[in-house]
């Protein structure tokens, strides 16, 4: 019986996620996952399921890495300055911020690059925390 030993799976995107272009697409955003369907996550409380990692438009299937799910170090977009090192959370558009180290976030991950805001980073990720 066969295995996998990476959590990456083809899913219907319910938006264009932007296919090849590369300044445009949704390349490293998070989202959540229904049956065949994912969605960009619209919410920093409300756990991510996954990450783009090829994306693709509505007639395509794209790429998605399961948060959690023995991925590897994987491209994530930005929504503000990170810097190497940072624990990382959700942000309320399907990009990835500092941890704010208080207060209720969902943290995500650790970026392994230092970036600014719309920059696609190296960052390894998780199953989402819930802190406050």
């Amino acid at each position: 019986m066969f295995a996998r030993d990476k959590a990456v799976y083809a899913f219907t995107p319910a938006t264009d996620f932007g296919g090849g272009d590369p300044t445009t697409n949704k390349k490293g955003f998070l989202v959540t996952l229904a049956n065949d369907t994912a969605t960009l996550s619209a919410s920093a409380s409300v756990h991510a399921e996954g990450v783009i990692l090829d994306p693709e438009g509505t007639d395509g299937k794209a790429s998605i890495g399961v948060l959690g799910g023995n991925i590897g170090p994987v491209h994530v977009r930005l929504g503000g300055t990170v810097a190497k090192g940072a624990k990382i959370q959700q942000g309320a558009d399907g990009r990835v911020v500092t941890d704010a180290g208080a207060g209720a976030r969902v943290v995500v991950g650790l970026c392994l690059e230092a970036g600014v805001v719309g920059e696609l980073v190296e960052a390894v990720l998780k199953d989402p925390i819930s802190l406050t």
